[in-house]
């Protein structure tokens, strides 16, 4: 994937010194490489909102990241929110599998760590 970043993107995560800096500026310049996405610190996850649409990307940092190497995520899981469809499903109970409130507008979602193989983004620029 090649992308150029905005300009304090990169001196951040050049700059970035303590691992979880560099974890937080390199998540945030991979946000910004996909577009649309944010990168939201708390729940080590790619969020990206798009009217009712919700697309979560969970991250799971390698121990490995520091400044000045390769800064490398691990893609744990794919989860697609609708609010469109959890409010069609609270209307249409009958039509639907009962769900935890929580999971009602999941349209769908996916553990990498269920699948073969291994899922994972490394960072190479700058």
């Amino acid at each position: 994937m090649t992308s150029t970043q905005p300009d304090d993107l990169t001196t951040r995560l050049i700059q970035a010194d303590k691992p979880a800096d560099v974890v937080h500026a390199g998540a945030t310049c991979l946000a910004a490489m996909l577009g649309g996405f944010r990168w939201v610190r708390s729940r080590h996850s790619l969020e990206r909102q798009e009217s009712v649409r919700r697309e979560v990307l969970q991250l799971e940092k390698s121990k490995g990241n520091r400044s000045g190497s390769l800064i490398k995520f691990t893609v744990t899981s794919l989860t697609v929110l609708d609010d469109d469809l959890g409010r069609w499903r609270r209307a249409n109970p009958e039509l639907t599998v009962r769900r935890p409130e929580s999971v009602e507008s999941i349209v769908c979602s996916s553990s990498f760590l269920d699948l073969p193989g291994q899922h994972f983004v490394v960072l190479t620029q700058p």
